[in-house]
């Protein structure tokens, strides 16, 4: 998701279930986003909107870059980034108009540049011994990159292509490197599930609940044992069973201790045992407990 000059939130589906996959975009006008085009592709984890308000949008599994023009209504591919890496993920538009994104080999990121004007692609440099390959953006619009400086990030600002000093105090970035900093000093400290937490900039903390409904993406594994037929959601994981026999479903929410999704699970001595991922978790879970 994200938010362009003019107002309107692009949004779409990571891995969705079936083809073609909308881009979706909210002008503030009724309760819904409309769909604007389809796009070429299924696997969508990130977007961003530059200054021109050209929408930029990685395909992960084709290892494409995408843009959609809304002066034009068309969705155009803007090439392989294959001699970059295998996939490419998180991309972030500066303020300048180059176009930046991470570009997955093997267990590590390499940061590659779009100059926009030109077309050119390219990997960013630094010092090789000291860039990280991290790529965020913070809540000023500056795109950034790391480097490890004494167990601690040193973050450069993206501009022209080139990693440059920048004043870390001006940074709006939390102490866990987000971009959830408001220009008042006040920060968001916690998300989890509906409630957030912010941190007031006299150190006050301020709890509340968004009021928004959880819809799961889609089915990502499904099983059986103890005469149910057991299934995980994905975005967000949650764990569901269905008997056949009485036609009856039951809800557990999220059992595990990670939050990505179940992969496979085993019924076995009244319990079940699920494998789920991120961080290779083995879970024993009773159900109704």
């Amino acid at each position: 998701i994200a938010q362009a000059p003019n107002g309107s939130v692009y949004q779409t589906g990571v891995f969705a279930g079936r083809r073609p996959v909308p881009l979706l975009r909210w002008n503030w006008e009724g309760a819904t986003s409309r769909a604007v085009v389809d796009l070429p592709g299924r696997s969508w984890f990130t977007l961003d909107v530059a200054p021109d308000g050209a929408v930029y949008l990685p395909e992960y599994g084709q290892n494409v870059m995408c843009r959609f023009r809304p002066e034009t209504g068309k969705v155009e591919s803007l090439g392989d980034y294959g001699r970059f890496g295998t996939h490419i993920r998180d991309v972030y538009c500066a303020m300048d108009g180059f176009v930046y994104v991470t570009a997955t080999v093997f267990t590590t990121h390499v940061v590659v540049g779009l100059n926009p004007k030109s077309g050119e692609t390219f990997a960013v440099r630094a010092k090789a011994d000291l860039f990280n390959g991290v790529l965020i953006k913070d809540g000023a619009g500056r795109v950034l990159v790391s480097q490890n400086r004494w167990g601690r990030p040193l973050w450069l600002e993206l501009r022209g292509g080139s990693p440059e000093p920048v004043d870390q105090a001006e940074l709006r970035l939390t102490a866990n490197g987000t971009a959830l900093a408001l220009p008042d000093g006040s920060y968001v400290s916690n998300l989890e599930g509906r409630m957030v937490t912010l941190m007031r900039p006299d150190g006050k903390a301020e709890t509340f609940e968004i009021d928004r409904r959880d819809g799961p993406l889609r089915i990502f594994s499904v099983g059986a044992g103890g005469g149910r037929i057991w299934g995980g959601t994905f975005i967000p994981l949650t764990l569901f069973s269905y008997d056949p026999a009485t036609r009856k479903s039951e809800h557990f929410g999220n059992p595990t201790e990670t939050e990505g999704e179940i992969y496979q699970t085993v019924f076995a001595e009244g319990k079940l045992f699920i494998g789920s991922y991120v961080s290779a978790y083995l879970s024993r879970y009773t159900p109704g407990r």
